[in-house]
């Protein structure tokens, strides 16, 4: 077991790990290192219709905090997170379970709340590795392309970044602690995600969508523009709590269930 639950689901994972980093430096370099060239080029002066460019976040190309905003955090990145982190929220129990191994597991001396928690934790360590290298790569990836963005705010957005990670990835955690099915806990998240996600980006146009906007990971992660504003105390506070309640409602959910231990 590795001394833990939490060690061993690290370990397990290391090679899907290093791959998503690697996905992840090489995305930066391909659209943030490339900035000052498109600029240059006079590529990024294009106008995008309102309604597209309100449907995939109000994307702004004027500005080199608007274009990394636009083609990383809002879109590329942040649905690279979400995939990322819902795929190892959904195969830390339910996974396990359909595999037979969620049985061998609690067999060991490791309480059912225990083995949640530690799993929870290996998610968060796993989403904050991951923004700790968005942040790394594109850091490195903007002061070569002259972007002029203080390094301390593009360090908050990939702060929202793992956290935006954790949310969802805490959400397929508890829909597979719930279900034991790996399929319906990728399924539940991915469309929870999608509908946050244009909840958010259509409520400026779209009025009644201003309470759902309001229920949002996105709107929390992205709302207060940390790559101009810094650091969003509030956002992050809710974002936080989100996460500890669903991984609360795993350990509820695991605990409730048979699973022949």
């Amino acid at each position: 077991m590795l001394g833990s639950v939490f060690k061993k689901t690290l370990y397990d994972q290391r090679k899907m790990f290093a791959w998503w980093l690697l996905a992840i430096v090489g995305v930066s370099l391909v659209y943030v290192a490339s900035y000052k060239q498109f600029a240059e080029a006079g590529m990024l002066e294009t106008n995008v219709p309102e309604y597209l460019s309100a449907l995939m976040g109000r994307l702004d190309y004027t500005s080199a905090a608007g274009y990394l905003n636009s083609t990383f955090f809002t879109m590329i990145g942040a649905w690279m997170m979400v995939i990322f982190s819902l795929t190892v929220g959904a195969r830390a129990i339910a996974g396990d379970e359909e595999s037979g191994m969620l049985d061998v597991l609690l067999a060991h001396p490791v309480s059912r709340t225990r083995f949640v928690l530690e799993r929870s934790g290996a998610l968060a360590a796993a989403a904050a590795l991951f923004g700790l290298a968005a942040w790394v790569s594109v850091s490195l990836s903007s002061l070569f392309a002259e972007m002029g963005i203080p390094l301390v705010n593009i360090g908050a957005a990939c702060f929202g970044l793992a956290l935006l990670g954790m949310v969802f990835g805490s959400l397929a955690l508890a829909v597979g602690a719930f279900t034991g099915r790996t399929s319906l806990a990728i399924g539940v998240t991915t469309g929870v995600a999608l509908a946050a996600f244009l909840a958010n980006n259509l409520a400026p146009m779209l009025e009644y969508l201003d309470v759902a906007q309001k229920f949002s990971p996105f709107y929390y992660y992205l709302g207060n523009d940390p790559l101009r504003e810094g650091f969003d105390a509030g956002g992050s506070a809710v974002l936080v709590a989100a996460g500890l309640v669903l991984a609360a409602l795993a350990v509820w959910g695991l605990n409730r269930r048979d699973v022949s231990i």
